[in-house]
């Protein structure tokens, strides 16, 4: 305002309307649960694993008909003939066939082996080879997310550890400057004094909101490698879906 002002452009009529608004960091004290509990919820909620181990089960079934394809096949098959003749008409023929004069059955049984079983050889090689790939894969998405999952748990616990160190700081520069402005009040101590305890409160001050910002940070990372992030701001992803754009 002081620089608009100073070059002439600012309306003093003008009016600003929703002020943003400033809200206090809210860090939890409390230490995180234990990293087997959030590295177990992490692995259960990550979309990634879920999606692989769907592949597995699909493979595994493809695996299932492979193996079914190089075994013998029995083929059992019964029939059954109704017939008439009549040197009459078609009617009187009919009906010889529909009274049983001429009857006949059948059983067939046939046995298929595969021979060679070339073909179904190299089809279980090529399901098997895909069931190895997707574990690798799984293993693969499981070591980053317990990388990730270990990196933000200790991050936590250290950016916690630093915000208590940092509100004990603070206290006790709080304290050091009501005793120094206790002494210069009654004459004992400068003015020099004074700003300078003053500025190692702000210095603290500061300290410990940046320890602040970083231990929700931590949180956030955690939340969000737990996948439990939504559930910290009480939503659901049919809240978020039904959001308006």
């Amino acid at each position: 305002d002081t620089l608009m002002a100073a070059m002439g452009s600012l309306d003093a009529s003008l009016s600003i309307e929703n002020r943003p608004a400033v809200q206090n960091l809210v860090a939890s004290e409390n230490a995180p649960d234990p990293f087997q509990e959030v590295l177990s919820t992490s692995l259960e909620r990550n979309f990634n694993a879920a999606i692989q181990n769907e592949i597995l089960k699909q493979l595994e079934q493809d695996r299932i008909l492979a193996e079914n394809s190089k075994r013998p096949e029995v083929d059992l098959n019964l029939s059954s003939r109704f017939g008439g003749r009549s040197n009459r008409n078609a009617n009187s023929a009919f009906d010889r066939a529909a009274n049983r004069q001429e009857e006949d059955w059948g059983l067939e049984l046939g046995l298929s082996l595969p021979w060679g079983r070339r073909a179904s050889k190299s089809n279980l090689r090529q399901v098997d080879y895909s069931i190895d790939r997707a574990y690798l894969r799984l293993d693969e998405i499981e070591q980053d997310l317990i990388q990730s999952v270990r990196t933000a748990w200790r991050s936590l616990r250290t950016t916690q550890e630093q915000l208590r160190a940092a509100a004990l700081v603070v206290k006790l520069q709080q304290a050091t400057f009501d005793q120094e402005m206790g002494k210069y009040e009654e004459g004992l101590s400068s003015l020099r004094d004074v700003l300078e305890t003053q500025r190692d409160l702000d210095n603290a001050v500061l300290s410990f909101l940046d320890a602040q910002l970083s231990t929700v940070e931590s949180e956030i990372r955690l939340a969000r490698a737990e996948g439990t992030l939504l559930e910290r701001h009480a939503l659901s992803w049919e809240s978020v879906l039904d959001a308006p754009q």
